[in-house]
Protein backbone atom coordinates (compact mmCIF):
# COMPACT_ATOMS: atom_id res chain seq x y z
CA UNK A 1 0.00 0.00 0.00
CA UNK A 2 2.80 2.39 0.91
CA UNK A 3 6.34 2.44 -0.36
CA UNK A 4 8.72 2.23 2.55
CA UNK A 5 10.88 5.17 3.59
CA UNK A 6 8.62 7.72 1.94
CA UNK A 7 7.13 10.55 3.96
CA UNK A 8 3.41 10.00 4.49
CA UNK A 9 1.09 12.88 5.29
CA UNK A 10 -1.05 12.79 8.41
CA UNK A 11 -4.17 12.11 6.41
CA UNK A 12 -2.57 9.43 4.25
CA UNK A 13 -1.42 7.53 7.31
CA UNK A 14 -4.78 7.88 9.04
CA UNK A 15 -6.65 6.77 5.93
CA UNK A 16 -4.46 3.68 5.52
CA UNK A 17 -6.26 2.18 8.48
CA UNK A 18 -9.33 1.79 6.32
CA UNK A 19 -7.54 -0.95 4.35
CA UNK A 20 -8.02 -3.13 7.40
CA UNK A 21 -11.64 -2.00 7.66
CA UNK A 22 -12.60 -3.69 4.38
CA UNK A 23 -13.11 -6.71 6.60
CA UNK A 24 -15.10 -4.77 9.17
CA UNK A 25 -18.69 -4.06 10.15
CA UNK A 26 -21.51 -3.39 7.72
CA UNK A 27 -22.94 -0.57 9.77
CA UNK A 28 -21.29 2.30 11.57
CA UNK A 29 -21.73 2.08 15.34
CA UNK A 30 -21.59 5.16 17.56
CA UNK A 31 -18.17 6.35 18.65
CA UNK A 32 -17.11 4.37 21.72
CA UNK A 33 -15.59 5.86 24.85
CA UNK A 34 -12.49 3.83 23.98
CA UNK A 35 -11.38 6.70 21.72
CA UNK A 36 -10.40 8.62 24.85
CA UNK A 37 -10.53 5.85 27.45
CA UNK A 38 -11.04 6.57 31.11
CA UNK A 39 -7.67 5.05 32.01
CA UNK A 40 -6.01 7.94 30.14
CA UNK A 41 -4.10 5.86 27.56
CA UNK A 42 -4.41 5.21 23.82
CA UNK A 43 -3.61 1.64 22.66
CA UNK A 44 -0.59 2.92 20.71
CA UNK A 45 3.09 2.76 21.65
CA UNK A 46 5.01 5.77 23.02
CA UNK A 47 7.77 7.49 21.07
CA UNK A 48 5.75 8.76 18.09
CA UNK A 49 6.08 12.26 16.67
CA UNK A 50 2.29 12.76 16.59
CA UNK A 51 -0.90 11.05 17.74
CA UNK A 52 -4.18 11.44 15.85
CA UNK A 53 -7.79 10.49 16.51
CA UNK A 54 -10.58 10.74 13.93
CA UNK A 55 -14.36 10.48 13.89
CA UNK A 56 -14.67 9.13 10.35
CA UNK A 57 -18.25 10.31 9.88
CA UNK A 58 -17.57 13.90 10.91
CA UNK A 59 -14.17 14.04 9.19
CA UNK A 60 -15.26 12.30 6.00
CA UNK A 61 -14.90 15.43 3.79
CA UNK A 62 -11.30 15.73 5.00
CA UNK A 63 -10.54 12.06 4.45
CA UNK A 64 -12.16 12.01 1.00
CA UNK A 65 -9.84 14.82 -0.08
CA UNK A 66 -7.06 12.24 -0.20
CA UNK A 67 -6.81 9.13 -2.35
CA UNK A 68 -4.68 6.19 -1.37
CA UNK A 69 -2.32 4.44 -3.80
CA UNK A 70 -3.86 1.25 -5.26
CA UNK A 71 -7.28 2.12 -3.81
CA UNK A 72 -9.99 3.30 -6.20
CA UNK A 73 -12.73 5.74 -5.26
CA UNK A 74 -15.37 3.04 -4.78
CA UNK A 75 -13.17 1.03 -2.43
CA UNK A 76 -12.25 4.18 -0.54
CA UNK A 77 -15.93 5.05 0.02
CA UNK A 78 -16.60 1.51 1.24
CA UNK A 79 -13.74 1.81 3.73
CA UNK A 80 -15.17 5.01 5.15
CA UNK A 81 -18.63 3.47 5.41
CA UNK A 82 -17.31 0.59 7.51
CA UNK A 83 -15.19 2.47 10.04
CA UNK A 84 -16.53 4.57 12.91
CA UNK A 85 -13.34 5.98 14.42
CA UNK A 86 -9.59 5.54 14.37
CA UNK A 87 -6.38 6.48 16.14
CA UNK A 88 -2.88 6.66 14.67
CA UNK A 89 0.70 7.19 15.80
CA UNK A 90 3.39 8.49 13.42
CA UNK A 91 7.06 7.69 14.09
CA UNK A 92 10.19 9.42 12.84
CA UNK A 93 13.03 7.72 10.91
CA UNK A 94 15.17 5.76 13.31
CA UNK A 95 12.14 4.28 15.01
CA UNK A 96 11.11 0.69 14.42
CA UNK A 97 7.69 1.67 13.09
CA UNK A 98 6.62 4.07 10.39
CA UNK A 99 3.12 4.20 11.83
CA UNK A 100 0.72 2.30 14.07
CA UNK A 101 -3.07 2.37 13.80
CA UNK A 102 -6.14 1.22 15.68
CA UNK A 103 -9.82 1.31 14.66
CA UNK A 104 -13.04 0.74 16.56
CA UNK A 105 -16.16 -1.01 15.28
CA UNK A 106 -17.93 -4.38 15.18
CA UNK A 107 -15.48 -6.69 13.47
CA UNK A 108 -16.14 -10.26 12.20
CA UNK A 109 -12.82 -11.54 13.50
CA UNK A 110 -13.27 -15.20 12.54
CA UNK A 111 -14.21 -14.40 8.94
CA UNK A 112 -11.43 -11.84 8.62
CA UNK A 113 -8.75 -14.22 9.88
CA UNK A 114 -10.01 -16.92 7.53
CA UNK A 115 -9.60 -14.48 4.64
CA UNK A 116 -6.03 -13.67 5.71
CA UNK A 117 -5.23 -17.38 6.10
CA UNK A 118 -6.32 -18.27 2.58
CA UNK A 119 -4.30 -15.45 1.00
CA UNK A 120 -0.70 -16.54 0.26
CA UNK A 121 0.47 -12.94 0.48
CA UNK A 122 -0.23 -12.80 4.21
CA UNK A 123 1.84 -14.74 6.76
CA UNK A 124 0.96 -15.24 10.42
CA UNK A 125 3.28 -13.65 12.97
CA UNK A 126 3.15 -13.30 16.73
CA UNK A 127 3.33 -10.03 18.64
CA UNK A 128 6.38 -9.54 20.83
CA UNK A 129 4.31 -7.06 22.85
CA UNK A 130 1.29 -9.19 23.73
CA UNK A 131 1.87 -12.66 22.25
CA UNK A 132 -1.22 -12.17 20.06
CA UNK A 133 -1.19 -13.43 16.45
CA UNK A 134 -1.28 -10.97 13.56
CA UNK A 135 -0.87 -11.09 9.78
CA UNK A 136 1.95 -9.58 7.71
CA UNK A 137 2.16 -8.79 4.00
CA UNK A 138 5.76 -8.41 2.79
CA UNK A 139 4.52 -6.96 -0.49
CA UNK A 140 2.66 -4.10 1.18
CA UNK A 141 4.96 -3.86 4.21
CA UNK A 142 1.80 -3.95 6.33
CA UNK A 143 0.91 -5.81 9.53
CA UNK A 144 -2.75 -6.24 10.46
CA UNK A 145 -4.94 -7.90 13.07
CA UNK A 146 -8.70 -8.11 13.53
CA UNK A 147 -10.37 -8.63 16.91
CA UNK A 148 -14.03 -8.27 17.90
CA UNK A 149 -14.48 -4.56 18.44
CA UNK A 150 -11.05 -3.45 17.21
CA UNK A 151 -8.72 -3.62 14.21
CA UNK A 152 -4.98 -2.93 14.25
CA UNK A 153 -2.35 -2.12 11.62
CA UNK A 154 1.28 -1.04 11.46
CA UNK A 155 4.12 -0.50 8.99
CA UNK A 156 7.88 -0.34 9.59
CA UNK A 157 10.68 1.81 8.19
CA UNK A 158 12.61 -1.42 7.53
CA UNK A 159 11.64 -4.65 5.75
CA UNK A 160 10.82 -6.33 9.06
CA UNK A 161 7.22 -6.83 10.20
CA UNK A 162 5.99 -4.01 12.44
CA UNK A 163 4.10 -5.11 15.53
CA UNK A 164 0.54 -3.69 15.31
CA UNK A 165 -0.04 -4.16 19.05
CA UNK A 166 1.18 -1.89 21.82
CA UNK A 167 2.55 -2.90 25.19
CA UNK A 168 0.01 -2.14 27.93
CA UNK A 169 -1.00 0.41 29.01
CA UNK A 170 -0.09 2.27 25.79
CA UNK A 171 0.53 6.01 25.39
CA UNK A 172 -0.70 8.49 27.97
CA UNK A 173 -3.17 11.10 26.68
CA UNK A 174 -1.92 14.59 27.62
CA UNK A 175 -3.81 16.32 30.39
CA UNK A 176 -6.51 18.59 29.00
CA UNK A 177 -6.44 17.10 25.49
CA UNK A 178 -9.83 15.38 25.71
CA UNK A 179 -11.58 18.45 27.06
CA UNK A 180 -9.98 20.77 24.51
CA UNK A 181 -11.02 18.69 21.47
CA UNK A 182 -14.60 17.95 22.57
CA UNK A 183 -16.79 17.63 19.46
CA UNK A 184 -13.85 17.65 17.02
CA UNK A 185 -14.05 15.71 13.76
CA UNK A 186 -10.30 15.03 13.78
CA UNK A 187 -7.67 15.97 16.34
CA UNK A 188 -4.00 15.43 17.10
CA UNK A 189 -1.22 16.38 19.45
CA UNK A 190 2.47 16.73 18.58
CA UNK A 191 5.26 15.35 20.73
CA UNK A 192 8.26 17.67 21.26
CA UNK A 193 6.30 20.62 19.81
CA UNK A 194 8.97 23.24 20.63
CA UNK A 195 11.39 21.76 18.08
CA UNK A 196 8.69 21.60 15.39
CA UNK A 197 7.33 25.11 15.90
CA UNK A 198 10.69 26.82 16.39
CA UNK A 199 11.99 25.32 13.15
CA UNK A 200 9.03 26.77 11.24
CA UNK A 201 9.30 30.15 12.99
CA UNK A 202 13.00 30.29 12.16
CA UNK A 203 12.21 29.61 8.50
CA UNK A 204 9.89 32.67 8.62
CA UNK A 205 12.81 34.81 9.79
CA UNK A 206 11.31 35.51 13.22
CA UNK A 207 14.12 35.54 15.85
CA UNK A 208 12.25 33.95 18.75
CA UNK A 209 12.07 30.51 20.31
CA UNK A 210 8.94 29.26 22.05
CA UNK A 211 9.17 27.03 25.16
CA UNK A 212 6.03 25.16 24.10
CA UNK A 213 5.24 22.06 26.18
CA UNK A 214 2.00 20.94 24.49
CA UNK A 215 0.51 21.50 21.05
CA UNK A 216 -3.10 20.37 20.49
CA UNK A 217 -5.15 20.74 17.29
CA UNK A 218 -8.87 20.03 16.90
CA UNK A 219 -10.74 20.32 13.59
CA UNK A 220 -14.43 21.18 13.98
CA UNK A 221 -17.00 21.03 11.19
CA UNK A 222 -18.92 24.23 10.43
CA UNK A 223 -22.59 24.47 9.35
CA UNK A 224 -22.99 24.29 5.59
CA UNK A 225 -23.90 27.54 3.85
CA UNK A 226 -24.92 28.50 0.28
CA UNK A 227 -21.70 30.51 -0.05
CA UNK A 228 -19.59 27.33 0.11
CA UNK A 229 -21.55 25.59 -2.65
CA UNK A 230 -22.37 22.72 -0.32
CA UNK A 231 -18.71 22.05 0.52
CA UNK A 232 -18.14 21.20 4.17
CA UNK A 233 -15.77 23.60 5.89
CA UNK A 234 -13.89 23.36 9.15
CA UNK A 235 -12.23 25.55 11.73
CA UNK A 236 -9.06 24.57 13.54
CA UNK A 237 -8.74 25.15 17.27
CA UNK A 238 -5.12 25.20 18.39
CA UNK A 239 -3.68 25.26 21.89
CA UNK A 240 -0.09 26.10 22.77
CA UNK A 241 0.78 25.30 26.39
CA UNK A 242 3.78 26.91 28.10
CA UNK A 243 5.63 26.19 31.37
CA UNK A 244 3.98 29.19 33.05
CA UNK A 245 1.58 32.08 32.58
CA UNK A 246 4.40 34.59 32.07
CA UNK A 247 5.64 32.82 28.92
CA UNK A 248 2.11 32.67 27.51
CA UNK A 249 1.57 36.37 28.28
CA UNK A 250 4.90 37.26 26.70
CA UNK A 251 4.07 35.52 23.44
CA UNK A 252 0.61 37.12 23.45
CA UNK A 253 2.28 40.54 23.53
CA UNK A 254 4.74 39.62 20.77
CA UNK A 255 1.97 38.34 18.51
CA UNK A 256 -0.10 41.46 19.13
CA UNK A 257 2.84 43.63 18.06
CA UNK A 258 3.69 41.40 15.06
CA UNK A 259 0.13 41.43 13.71
CA UNK A 260 0.76 44.98 12.46
CA UNK A 261 3.41 43.68 10.04
CA UNK A 262 1.13 41.17 8.28
CA UNK A 263 -1.62 42.06 5.86
CA UNK A 264 -5.12 40.60 6.15
CA UNK A 265 -4.47 38.63 2.95
CA UNK A 266 -1.32 37.06 4.42
CA UNK A 267 -3.16 36.16 7.59
CA UNK A 268 -6.07 34.50 5.79
CA UNK A 269 -4.24 32.46 3.17
CA UNK A 270 -0.89 31.86 1.53
CA UNK A 271 1.53 30.93 4.30
CA UNK A 272 -0.31 28.53 6.61
CA UNK A 273 1.74 29.27 9.73
CA UNK A 274 1.03 32.98 9.29
CA UNK A 275 -2.66 32.16 8.96
CA UNK A 276 -2.56 30.11 12.17
CA UNK A 277 -0.80 32.76 14.22
CA UNK A 278 -2.44 35.91 12.88
CA UNK A 279 -5.87 35.16 11.39
CA UNK A 280 -7.53 35.77 14.79
CA UNK A 281 -6.10 37.16 18.04
CA UNK A 282 -5.33 34.32 20.48
CA UNK A 283 -6.89 34.08 23.92
CA UNK A 284 -4.85 33.41 27.04
CA UNK A 285 -6.13 30.86 29.55
CA UNK A 286 -3.54 30.61 32.28
CA UNK A 287 -0.45 29.09 30.72
CA UNK A 288 -2.33 28.28 27.50
CA UNK A 289 -2.74 30.31 24.33
CA UNK A 290 -5.79 29.28 22.29
CA UNK A 291 -6.04 30.08 18.59
CA UNK A 292 -8.98 29.66 16.21
CA UNK A 293 -8.57 29.89 12.46
CA UNK A 294 -10.95 31.19 9.84
CA UNK A 295 -12.98 28.51 8.07
CA UNK A 296 -10.82 26.10 6.07
CA UNK A 297 -11.60 23.79 3.17
CA UNK A 298 -10.37 20.19 3.05
CA UNK A 299 -7.58 21.31 0.70
CA UNK A 300 -6.43 24.02 3.11
CA UNK A 301 -6.47 21.53 5.98
CA UNK A 302 -4.09 19.32 4.01
CA UNK A 303 -1.71 22.32 3.93
CA UNK A 304 -1.99 22.47 7.71
CA UNK A 305 -0.80 18.86 7.92
CA UNK A 306 1.99 19.47 5.42
CA UNK A 307 3.14 22.43 7.51
CA UNK A 308 4.12 20.09 10.33
CA UNK A 309 5.37 17.35 7.97
CA UNK A 310 2.87 14.84 9.36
Amino acid sequence: MFKKKTRCSLLTVTCSLFFVSLLSCRTTPPIPKAMLPENGFLPLDPGASAYIIADTEKSRPILEHLRLPSINNKQFAQMLDRTCCAAAALYLPGSERLYQLCAWGSYPAARANMAFGTNKGWKKQRSAQTGTAFWYSAKDGLSAAIEPGQAFAAAAWSDLPADPFSAPPGTVIPEGFGEFITGAALAFWIENPAAVLNKKISEMGIPIELPVEQFFVGLHSEPESPQTGGEQEFTASIRLQFPGESQAKGLLSILGFARGFFSDDAASGGDMLTALLFSNPPLQDGRNLDFKTHTLSAREISLLFDLFSL
